[in-house]
């Protein structure tokens, strides 16, 4: 049901058996389950239905290193989150994303087979097909296919948890602290946009704010409570990564492609994981997106000066619509970092009195090497099997610094409170419940060790559908 908030009494309790805070994909799919599950769930969002620039102040931080986008404006504090401009591509994490391949990278404390059960049901929350094959192009290069979600998340779930019986949906209700006893949180401090609070109490509580919110409320909940939360504070917020992105250059390519969004298309492909291993490189997505015929004809005509026979036989392949002209763009992993990370701003708060977020990032010498080895490893072998050619930006064959894109990176926010078998090595346990406290969990993509190189939204949703069975064991128990 929707509460209206309005009408709750000043520093009154509201009563429940699970409290989740934060209303995006993550955190609407684990109310969806715990409800299906027949558990009583109040669902804290701090935004509304609609986008308010009053709320949407909050987001407001500061950026320090390379340069990234407006926090206020990579991410929605809304009804539904960052979903509401997610673009819907995605693809499943794979098994050598979560084990240790880089510097700094350390393994998930998990394995795909404990996200494997939740794949179906995540496809099925998110609307898409299942299968996210791989086809082998030549020996050491695959083609990757990636799903399309479709589903009007926020619209859809709006409408069911307004009538829901075991939802209680609370919106613009902003979590500003919370109350801890015997490692435990007693209750959440919610305050409303007319600055008056009341207590939400639970069994159990889930932060799912987001990969930036999440772990700058963490921090400040740990100051707030002396350290109650987290023994090392400064661990809250490291090793924050993103997926940057770059312009690679051009390329003739087979015509294949994947269906995209507003009838685009893209031809998208990798390294094996065998080949990145002998490379040295992390994964890295390499997308081809084509360019209209005249475009592919003056890339023959380039082709020509260099290749006259080669250029002869693509423009027969083009008159059969065999071979294409690409734009050649990439998303690839970052490396973790302890240097990379969300802090507390020491000088400006928000309106509740928060300290705002100060995101520090910064593209490394790892990245640098893994997009340019593997573009540059990826167009060998497409020239040694006569299947492809690319020529790439002068940055690269002029061994340059990499350049600034006007797309910097996916708006993918993750780490910052990793999963870890241990509390010195992250914030989180495999359960996803935080090391040192009893009932509060993290149900975001600020968990992951590890990013890889797809778009993270059904990882996060697989993670939310197992911590709902989680939770549900823990209350039957």
């Amino acid at each position: 049901m929707l509460v209206d908030v309005s009408a709750i009494a000043p520093e009154s309790v509201e009563r429940t058996s699970i409290c989740i805070i934060g209303a995006g994909p993550a955190g609407i799919a684990l109310a969806d389950r715990l409800g299906k599950l027949g558990h009583r769930v109040a669902l804290l969002e701090a935004g509304g239905f609609e986008f308010i620039n009053e709320v949407q102040d909050v987001y407001k931080g500061r950026v320090v290193g390379d340069r990234y986008y407006d926090l206020d404006v990579t991410r929605l504090r809304m009804f539904g989150g960052s979903v509401n401009h997610w673009g819907g591509w995605t693809r499943r994490l794979e098994p050598e994303d979560m084990t240790a391949h880089g510097v700094d990278t350390v393994d998930w404390p998990i394995g795909i087979e404990d996200l494997d059960p939740y794949l179906a049901p995540a496809c099925a929350f998110l609307e898409i097909e299942s299968g996210f094959d791989s086809e082998p192009i030549v020996p050491g290069l695959r083609r990757l296919t990636f799903r399309w979600s479709r589903a009007p998340i926020s619209e859809t779930y709006a409408k069911l948890f307004s009538e829901s019986q075991l939802i209680s949906l609370y919106l613009h209700s902003a979590v500003t602290d919370v109350e801890i006893t015997n490692d435990r949180i007693h209750r959440a401090r919610v305050t409303r946009l007319d600055g008056t609070s009341f207590f939400v109490e639970a069994d159990y509580f889930v932060m799912a704010m987001g990969g930036i919110e999440t772990p700058r409320m963490l921090r400040w909940f740990n100051e707030q409570s002396n350290g109650a939360l987290v023994a090392d504070g400064d661990r809250i917020g490291r090793y924050w990564i993103e997926h940057p992105h770059g312009q690679l250059g051009d390329a003739l390519m087979p015509a294949a492609t994947e269906p995209l969004p507003e009838g685009d298309e893209a031809f998208v492909f990798g390294l094996t994981p065998e080949e990145r291993a002998k490379t040295g490189v992390l994964n890295a997505n390499l997308v081809g997106l084509p360019v209209n015929r005249s475009g592919t004809k003056g890339l023959i005509r380039d082709l020509a000066c260099i290749a006259p026979d080669l250029a002869s036989y693509a423009v027969e392949l083009m008159a059969r619509n065999l071979v294409c002209g690409f734009k050649l763009i990439t998303e690839w992993e970052q490396a973790p970092k302890w240097q990379n990370r969300v802090v507390l701003d020491e000088t400006e708060k928000d309106a509740f009195g928060v300290p705002r977020t100060v995101l520090h990032w910064e593209r490394g010498e790892e990245e640098r090497q893994t997009i340019v080895k593997t573009v540059t490893r990826a167009s060998e072998l497409l020239a040694e099997h006569d299947v492809g050619r690319v020529r790439l930006a002068d940055w690269i064959v002029n061994d340059e610094p990499m350049p600034e894109w006007d797309f910097i990176a996916g708006h993918h926010h993750m780490g910052g409170t990793p999963m870890s078998s241990s509390p010195q090595d992250g914030i989180v346990d495999p359960s996803l419940k935080l090391h040192r406290i009893d009932n509060l969990y993290v149900s975001s993509a600020s968990v992951f060790p590890s990013g890889g190189a797809n778009n993270p939204t059904i990882t996060i949703v697989q993670l939310s559908l197992r911590l709902a069975d989680e939770l549900d064991r823990r209350l039957a128990s």
